[in-house]
């Protein structure tokens, strides 16, 4: 049997999230170097980096938007439809330009203050382009946020030779739910075949803590794994003043497939863990401090 040790990487999402992987890897595994490309990843491999992706993005998104932000979706109607990618671009840089500019100028914020993280996508049967935005203003009051709230659909349309402005289509923007933590809306977006994404310079990165390879043991991650995995106490005490939402154990891959690296055969998990707050409570502090500014 070959010697191993559990690793612990915590990944702080802001103040409030924060995720932990727990596995194994070996003393050979620890010194060794990340060597340059030099052969096409197998389906095993991409399936790894996808999931990877997508929980990179799962995190940054909870570093960045609130109960205060907004899911914004942006169609099209028949006569707008864009001709290729590169329109739908545009008009999705215009559209963000406009909201902009606007809110600077209507609420007296900076540029730095709003947060945009999203993708264009096509759809794979129709065909047709539309767009999904996370959406955030820092320090803007209640009033203020819902009136941002009507600004960001209203600004979803097109310049006309006259000076008015004809809508794009349908654009709504509908409050974030913050309940499982933004993972079931980036894994929606994450579905879409064919997309571009998008995010704004001033977004906060997710901060990767120096790994710890002497918390725990093999006996306690397979605990954690298997008998413990639904456990929000035996977790909670493992992590004081973090409180429990979900344990993921990825599934076995399957037997006629070829393994390697360090998660080939050993048990992993991650954990998703919020700041010890009950989620009205939570809600309710944000909001107050809106309120007193």
């Amino acid at each position: 049997m070959r010697r191993t040790y559990t690793r612990e990487k915590r990944t702080l999402c802001g103040k409030e999230y924060m995720e932990v992987d727990l596995y194994a890897i070996t003393p050979e595994e620890h010194a060794a170097k990340r060597r340059k490309k030099g052969r096409p990843s197998t389906e095993r491999q991409r399936r790894r980096n996808a999931e990877h992706a997508r929980r990179y993005r799962v995190q940054k998104a909870n570093a960045n938007f609130t109960v205060l932000g907004f899911n914004v979706t942006l169609t099209y109607e028949d006569g707008y439809l864009p001709e290729d990618w590169e329109q739908a671009k545009k008009d999705l840089r215009n559209w963000m330009r406009r909201v902009v500019l606007a809110a600077c100028k209507t609420f007296d914020v900076k540029k730095a203050d709003i947060r945009f993280m999203g993708l264009t996508a096509c759809g794979r049967k129709a065909g047709r382009f539309h767009h999904h935005i996370l959406v955030e203003c820092a320090g803007l009051t209640m009033r203020q946020n819902a009136q941002f709230r009507q600004m960001l659909e209203d600004k979803w349309a097109l310049r006309q030779p006259d000076g008015s402005y004809e809508p794009l289509g349908t654009a709504n923007a509908d409050r974030l739910n913050l309940q499982n933590r933004l993972d079931d809306l980036i894994t929606y977006f994450c579905k879409h075949s064919v997309l571009c994404w998008y995010e704004s310079r001033n977004l906060i990165q997710p901060e990767e803590q120096v790994p710890n390879d002497t918390r725990w043991s093999r006996k306690q991650l397979r605990v954690g794994c298997t008998e413990c995995r639904d456990s929000a106490y035996w977790w909670e005490q493992k992590y004081p003043g973090w409180k429990f939402v979900r344990c993921v154990v990825p599934e076995p891959e399957g037997p006629a497939e070829p393994k390697d690296g360090w998660d080939a055969d050993d048990l992993r998990c991650y954990v998703v863990m919020v700041r010890k707050f009950a989620p009205d409570r939570q809600d309710t502090r944000i909001l107050r401090e809106k309120r007193a500014r």
